[in-house]
């Protein structure tokens, strides 16, 4: 999947035409003789659209219709498994990242080198976090790396099923998700989830069944797009979407699932048996809460990663941290303050979760953190308390 856009706005929808139109000339210029040389009646077809598209786009006759909704500053086709370099093309640059909050949303990433550019582009500390969006044939192929590069993974389901046979979809998605549980890594879903919700003010039940089964698969977020941005009925969407994930969550099968058979995980670490260890308590005591103390995040993620039975509190110093917590399984996101000690940690921990309501008055809990402080991935120490 291919990514052009432009920096026109669509105050200006004339202009905007104009430069995607000059875009994807080049681009029809750059890949014409490697989809020549595929054997497939589909490459004929596909280049016949991208001509009847590079001629809709540059048509003043065609303007009203683009107007009308379906003219955007980005658009996407595929490529049929021909990469495309990300910039230099021409000249132009291809893909890029979309700032949202403190972190970075990578399009069209095909391999660890793309999102070392994102990072770059980012800023020159390399320090930004980046959400990878899986959405190309490339990037499956190099999956394994791009998770290990990544912040975050996006499946974008509208762009696999372009880029795969639609039969191929439900099982790669599996697998997507498999390779981020075994990395630790969130992994969101998004795009046609409720589709139909654009329009109409229920889902129809197989697009529930979709997002029951991104929610069963051990998917961190679902994510609503068009049916929030544009569609007719946002409030609604989000209602519904929430409403199904809280159902498959309340589920004994689900349940069973989840918390009663751990995740394979490919390498070892001694965050690791930290999780593991938060998870058996969970099995044991009746835990109201985990807390997990972190500067980086690292902490959280590795509890996250185990799936205890108890909620998750991610306290954390760092406000770019907290936010970044939102989006992982379980985890009730807190900006607390900074603290020096352990006793003075779990004090703050402690009036952070009753703030929160998560205490309950007898019932115990578990403080997981890293010493010394402030040490990315230095997760080696569980305490538990009570109420």
């Amino acid at each position: 999947m291919c990514l052009i856009g432009c920096d026109e706005r669509l105050s200006d929808p004339d202009a905007v035409a104009r430069k995607l139109a000059e875009k994807l000339r080049i681009l029809y210029s750059a890949i014409q003789p490697e989809i020549r040389s595929i054997p497939n009646a589909v490459a004929d077809q596909h280049l016949h659209c991208m001509r009847s598209k590079a001629d809709c786009y540059a048509s003043g006759a065609n303007f009203r219709m683009l107007r009308q909704h379906q003219l955007s500053n980005s658009g996407s086709f595929e490529t049929y498994g021909i990469p495309v370099d990300l910039v230099d093309l021409a000249g132009e640059q291809v893909g890029g990242t979309d700032e949202v909050g403190d972190e970075g949303i990578g399009r069209f990433v095909q391999n660890k080198s793309d999102l070392a550019a994102f990072h770059e582009h980012a800023g020159e500390s390399g320090k930004a976090r980046t959400i990878a969006k899986i959405e190309c044939r490339e990037a499956l192929a190099n999956l394994t790396e791009i998770v290990a590069e990544a912040d975050a993974i996006m499946i974008v389901r509208e762009a696999l099923s372009i880029a795969l046979p639609v039969e191929d979809l439900p099982t790669t998605q599996r697998a997507i998700v498999r390779e981020c549980l075994g990395q630790g890594k969130p992994v969101i879903g998004i795009t046609q989830m409720l589709n139909s919700m654009e329009r109409l003010s229920l889902p129809t039940a197989a697009e529930a069944s979709h997002v029951a089964s991104a929610v069963s698969e051990g998917m961190d977020a679902v994510v609503l797009s068009a049916e929030t941005a544009s569609g007719n009925y946002p409030a609604e969407a989000v209602a519904a979407i929430d409403r199904i994930a809280q159902r498959v969550e309340s589920d004994a099968a689900y349940t069973e699932q989840v918390h009663r058979h751990p995740i394979a995980l490919p390498t070892i670490g001694p965050e690791d048996a930290i999780g593991a260890a938060v998870r058996g308590t969970a099995e044991i005591l009746p835990l109201c809460f985990t807390a997990a103390y972190t500067f980086s995040g690292s902490t959280c993620l590795s509890v996250a990663r185990a799936r205890p039975r108890s909620t998750i509190l991610g306290l954390s110093p760092s406000l770019e941290t907290a936010r970044m917590l939102s989006l992982v399984w379980g985890v009730h996101p807190i900006h607390s303050a900074a603290s020096p000690t352990v006793e003075s940690m779990l004090d703050d921990v402690f009036r952070e979760a009753k703030n929160s309501g998560f205490t309950e008055s007898g019932r115990p809990f578990v403080v997981v953190a890293g010493m010394p402080f402030g040490t990315p991935g230095s997760t080696n120490l569980m305490r538990i308390a009570w109420t």
